[in-house]
């Protein structure tokens, strides 16, 4: 957990809960913003890039905006957040009024605004999400890596010892084309090969976020262990052609299709020994994938769902609410207001009936919010912000989501794996839920662990919370990886029984 510039989230997540999700993930995303302008007699012309950093609980983001004038007082722009995601999200709209810059990035469901300061050549201003505001200002002064560094120890260094190829895999169906890598040892042999399937928000192949590479090192490890691995850009981010912002879990099964489709004409790949990763909602589009499909020769399944996304949204709105220290009646007032707003998620798919339903039940929540909330987001803003969020084509998809229409139907060998301090999907009720329909469907070839101590990342967690995905050096426990290629192994033996 396939946000802003955060999936899970998403990885799988909750677009009222941005703020909480510097994710995506691995659903999670970011939601940051922009700020341009500057005031004389003459109307200034803003467009191009702007750069700042985003400041919060420690942590620290790079933020660019591009801005395209439109008229003497209009934008239309992009946001990237480049640390997280190479993918950039839309700024339909930028007002430029006297010394005051404003615009909405309705992905993220959040809105800038800001005043030009002559002394720092910048606009300063504020970021406002779900009634929290974060201070920001943005400059022509481009930001580099320096100004935001992240050790990350895991991340693969050359030289290495395997092939790494850069390949394309054409979608037809689709018009898509997907840029990738594949690796393998180096003797010119047939390998059993993974294909990795990223979380929420768009990802590129490495499944990149905070600097965190984990399919990268996934990819190493197997390779060095004598399997071979594909690892793919989502549609529309680095490399890969295609609209992100349209796409639903069924595209994405769609993509992996054609991968596997690629795979099979390769010399150098055990057609017999084609089998799929997915992290989050990835797990769940390996799910559409190998369901009834003969050629998926095993699924590993990490930090996965096990139940219908209404009731795995809610669970993640209960423990993130939690992790906030959020009292018991907070809690139950977003759990009241998230089972209406998943109820309609989950039965409405006229698209204006939506809309029309999801308006009313946010500008009902927004009426109840404290004054001093609402003094810090006007409702118009706030109403378009949460509905656009929820109204998404890949968050409506999650939410819709049974594992029951397909676990039941795979009958290959099937690993799945969560942390117990994942409060995004939370471990005991995804691995019951997971184990249970696998057995329904009569396959008894299932290995199910909970990793004690790891959050949704698969990190080794001390507070476990998602702001801490980026603190934490470790990008994926060893233990984890480690125990998927011991499993990959055996896998002659799994598929004897």
């Amino acid at each position: 957990m396939k946000n802003a510039a955060g999936t899970d989230v998403h990885h799988t997540f909750d677009p009222s809960l941005k703020t909480h999700y510097m994710k995506y993930g691995f659903a999670l995303l970011v939601a940051l913003l922009t700020g341009t302008a500057a005031m004389a007699q003459d109307i200034p012309d803003i467009s191009g890039n702007w750069y700042s950093v985003l400041s919060m609980q420690g942590h620290k983001l790079r933020l660019n905006i591009f801005l395209d004038r439109t008229s003497d007082t209009s934008y239309t722009g992009t946001f990237f957040s480049p640390d997280q995601v190479k993918q950039g999200f839309p700024i339909n709209h930028a007002s430029l009024h006297g010394d005051t810059l404003a615009f909405a990035v309705p992905m993220v469901g959040g809105s800038f605004r800001g005043i030009w300061d002559f002394r720092a050549s910048a606009y300063i201003g504020s970021f406002k999400q779900g009634g929290l505001s974060l201070p920001l200002g943005f400059s022509r002064v481009e930001t580099t890596e320096a100004d935001i560094k992240h050790n990350r120890p895991q991340t693969p260094k050359p030289p290495f010892n395997y092939l790494s190829q850069e390949i394309l895999v054409h979608n037809d169906s689709a018009k898509v084309t997907l840029a990738g890598t594949f690796t393998r040892p180096n003797r010119n042999k047939r390998y059993t090969t993974v294909i990795l399937i990223t979380g929420s928000g768009p990802q590129d192949r490495d499944e990149t976020l905070f600097d965190h590479k984990p399919f990268w090192i996934i990819a190493d490890q197997l390779a060095k262990e004598g399997i071979a691995t594909l690892r793919l850009d989502d549609r529309g981010v680095g490399a890969s052609t295609g609209n992100y912002s349209t796409a639903t879990i069924s595209d994405f099964a769609s993509d992996v299709r054609a991968a596997m489709a690629y795979l099979r004409t390769r010399p150098d790949v055990d057609v017999q020994h084609i089998g799929l990763l997915g992290h989050s909602e990835g797990a769940q589009v390996m799910q559409v994938v190998a369901a009834d499909n003969p050629y998926v020769a095993f699924c590993v399944s990490l930090s996965g769902p096990g139940v219908p996304g209404a009731d795995l949204m809610l669970k993640q709105n209960e423990l993130v609410y939690r992790s906030m220290n959020a009292t018991p009646e907070q809690i139950k007032t977003r759990l009241d207001y998230m089972k209406n707003i998943l109820g309609i998620m989950s039965t409405e798919t006229d698209k204006t009936a939506l809309s029309k339903k999801l308006t009313d039940e946010v500008k009902r929540e927004y009426a109840a919010l404290p004054d001093s909330v609402k003094a810090g987001v006007p409702e118009a803003q706030y109403v378009f912000s949460n509905v656009a969020g929820f109204s998404r084509p890949e968050l409506l998809s999650i939410v819709r989501f049974n594992p029951a229409d397909y676990l039941p139907r795979i009958h290959c060998p099937f690993l799945a794996i969560n942390g117990s301090r994942d409060i995004q999907v939370d471990a005991t009720q995804n691995l019951n839920g997971i184990d249970a329909l696998l057995r329904q469907g009569g396959n008894n070839r299932i290995t199910i662990r909970k990793f004690e101590g790891l959050n949704h990342l698969l990190q080794e967690c001390q507070e476990c919370t998602v702001a801490e995905y980026e603190t934490l050096e470790q990008s994926i426990s060893p233990n984890v990886v480690d125990f998927i290629s011991n499993w990959l192994t055996l896998l002659p033996t799994l598929q004897s029984k």
